[in-house]
């Protein structure tokens, strides 16, 4: 009696490693059957409708894995354990993933002092914001810090949603003479995911 592995691979649109009705299907991930001891049964991409299956397989334990695109995150293993038993029915792994972001801060001179960003204020270039993810046992760490260009501004790409970050001004604050924060801004600025 043969029995089949279908593997499902999903966008997590709301991130939480959960897969709910009407989050979509993600088309071309390449996926691998292994056998008990990890030898290669067969590997594919996942089709349009997010799916790849094989079939003819026996009772016994099965891996299956996913390659995580590139651009995108996981908070799941890539690695899955499936158990086909004496019933010998369709067996489903389902993979969900989120795509990666970007966050960016800008830094303006309040020329007018009025604590609104309006058409007189003035990038601020060459100053350093620094980009932070939680560890639960470290706390807040500091992952990346980038200078502002002329436009005043600073991207942080390619970013795992499934991880908090804070972007914070508050060390080039600590080193730089004459600077304060305008009224009603703050100094750094938490993404819970």
């Amino acid at each position: 009696l043969y029995a089949k592995i279908c593997v499902f691979k999903y966008e997590d649109l709301n991130l939480d490693g959960v897969y709910q009705e009407g989050e979509p299907t993600v088309s071309g991930v390449f996926i691998e059957i292994f056998d008990s001891t990890m030898n290669l049964l067969v590997s594919g991409n996942t089709d349009t409708e997010g799916k790849f299956c094989y079939d003819r397989l026996w009772r016994g334990t099965y891996y299956v894995q996913e390659s995580v695109p590139t651009g995108w995150s996981t908070v799941d293993v890539v690695l899955k354990q499936v158990v086909i038993d004496e019933r010998g029915e369709q067996i489903n792994a389902t993979f969900l993933n989120a795509r990666n972001i970007d966050l960016s801060a800008c830094k303006y001179e309040d020329v007018n002092g009025n604590g609104i960003v309006d058409s007189g204020d003035m990038p601020v270039e060459n100053w350093r914001i620094d980009l932070f993810a939680w560890d639960d046992v470290e706390g807040w760490a500091l992952i990346d810090s980038k200078l502002t260009g002329p436009c005043g501004c600073v991207v942080f790409e390619n970013l795992d949603p499934y991880h908090d970050y804070k972007i914070s001004e508050e060390g080039m604050l600590d080193e730089e003479d004459g600077w304060i924060p305008a009224t009603g801004w703050e100094t750094e600025v938490v993404f819970i995911h």
